[in-house]
């Protein structure tokens, strides 16, 4: 009998550990699941001309569409390409030609830690879904760190003669918190928040880090095609973006693609009209060697062929350089077609200051502007 008793208070000492066991295992199941479920959707769905990408352990691979990437991936966009990435399914970012950024994205889709660091380039982004207090989204530059909660926003990094470094920051829908990074690598404690439809320039050299003005209003129609295309896909699908609408974005694509099809159509026929004039004079030539009486006649329409070809000649538009000074250093040029007008350029070399001349004045030769 006490034989009995003892089996029976065994086993319930057994079966006890066994439910603790079983319950402390799956306590360190669950927890770790959450703490290391690192996995996060990174996908290219568009791309346009020519990317790379830098993963470690691998080398360069080509970017292709529908490739997922892995986090800290480097991606390199060439020249007359752009590309279209998709993270989870609710955040989307378009990059431009002559980028190079890296993302790391950890975490789960609730509980996500966003981070791109623009090399170069430029990058608009749509976070269509507010993140959550445990979640970040940040795009850092040399001089600059954005951080956001769920926004429409575009960011490009560009670099002057001097290697000097602007960040130029567009809030199309939402805002943008953003800390200048200084010289020495270090952020500012102080923060600046970027309205919708404002934007700002950020500026950097080798001492000091500053915003070069007050927020401005967005100049849509200086946005490269590919960017309007996107916010025109992002306001279709129902955001309001500040500044604009549907309608003048479809009509600012429509001219600027219009006229790069223009473009390419008179660079055709500059080029079929040079074969036709050079077909042409290679059947007057076997014209003379058959016929010799008809030289004078040949000559003569030579002579107004020649004509022809000096007022054709004379008739291209006359183009104009436009150079740009601060300092006695060379800030950018533009090209100008003769009787038109020189634009402002959209950075400025310092924040205080302004370029000396009249921009409404028609460019009529090569002219140089300095700061003052």
């Amino acid at each position: 009998m006490e034989k009995n008793k003892l089996s029976v208070k065994w086993i319930g000492i057994v079966a006890t550990a066994v439910v603790a066991l079983a319950a402390v295992t799956f306590f360190i199941i669950v927890n770790y699941t959450k703490s290391n479920d690192t996995y996060r959707s990174i996908q290219i769905y568009e791309l346009e001309g020519t990317a790379a990408i830098e993963r470690e352990g691998i080398g360069s691979i080509a970017a292709v569409e529908n490739l997922y990437l892995v986090s800290g991936d480097r991606i390199i966009v060439d020249a007359d390409s752009y590309m279209r990435l998709k993270l989870d399914d609710d955040k989307y970012i378009m990059v431009e030609e002559n980028s190079i950024l890296s993302i790391v994205a950890e975490g789960t889709k609730e509980r996500s830690r966003t981070s791109i660091e623009l090399e170069q380039g430029a990058i608009t982004n749509e976070i269509q879904s507010k993140l959550g207090d445990d979640s970040s989204y940040d795009v850092n530059t040399p001089n600059s760190v954005m951080a956001v909660r769920g926004t429409v926003f575009r960011v490009e990094v560009t670099y002057d003669e001097n290697n000097e470094v602007y960040t130029w920051v567009a809030t199309f829908e939402g805002k943008v918190e953003s800390r200048l990074v200084l010289p020495d690598g270090t952020q500012q404690e102080m923060t600046v928040y970027i309205e919708d439809g404002k934007a700002v320039i950020i500026y950097m050299d080798t001492d000091s880090t500053e915003y070069l003005s007050e927020p401005q209003n967005i100049e849509y129609e200086e946005l490269p095609v590919q960017v309007l295309n996107f916010l025109h896909e992002i306001a279709e699908s129902g955001t309001v973006l500040t500044g604009t609408t549907v309608e003048k974005l479809e009509e600012l694509t429509d001219n600027l693609s219009g006229r790069a099809d223009e473009e390419t159509t008179e660079d055709t026929s500059e080029e079929t009209t040079q074969i036709r004039s050079e077909t042409e004079m290679q059947s007057e030539v076997e014209s003379d060697s058959k016929n010799e009486e008809g030289t004078q006649e040949t000559s003569e329409t030579g002579t107004e062929s020649e004509s022809k070809a000096a007022t054709d000649e004379t008739d291209e538009p006359k183009t104009c350089t436009v150079t740009f000074t601060y300092q006695g250093a060379v800030f950018g040029t533009q090209t100008v077609e003769a009787g038109q007008n020189a634009s402002v350029p959209r950075l400025s070399p310092s924040q205080s200051g302004e370029w000396d001349y009249d921009f409404s004045k028609p460019v009529t030769e090569d002219v140089t502007i300095s700061w003052k």
